[in-house]
């Protein structure tokens, strides 16, 4: 009796071993062709980020001037109270980056960002609305395009 419930615990034993040595060997086939498909796009990544930096001479990055390149503003509320709001001419991130086509000029209204505040008092909110000087371009034409 004895040694048939050995060899019974022995059989559960070796049963879980093997369940659990091949699950080990599934998450390793797993994970190997995860590190695989990472690598693939940090590959096609690096690709496309040289391609563009090749491709956009005139890449120019500018700093927003209504935050200051902070990405919040402190906004004065009709009731006299201040609250800090995130700043939606950059949407938080402090600067855009824009391709300027040779002989353009950035924008003096929006200052390059395209975007101006805008806000309404009915609501209580900060917004932003597009510039019409460059039509959110940021950019303004020096001479026409041929």
């Amino acid at each position: 009796m004895r040694n048939t419930f050995l060899i019974a615990l022995l059989a559960v034993l070796g049963f879980v071993g093997f369940q659990q040595w091949s699950g080990y060997a599934e998450r390793q086939r797993v994970e190997a062709e995860a590190v695989e498909r990472r690598a693939k796009k940090v590959q096609a990544a690096q690709a496309k980020a040289e391609k563009k930096a090749a491709s956009s001479s005139n890449r120019t990055k500018i700093k927003c001037a209504y935050c200051d390149g902070i990405g919040r503003l402190t906004v004065s509320l009709p009731s006299g109270e201040k609250k800090l709001t995130t700043c939606r001419v950059c949407n938080f991130a402090g600067y855009r980056e824009i391709v300027m086509p040779p002989s353009s000029l950035i924008c003096k209204d929006c200052k390059g960002m395209g975007k101006l505040p805008d806000y309404k008092p009915s609501k209580n909110r900060l917004r932003s609305k597009a510039c019409e000087l460059c039509s959110g371009r940021g950019f303004t034409l020096a001479r026409p395009l041929p």
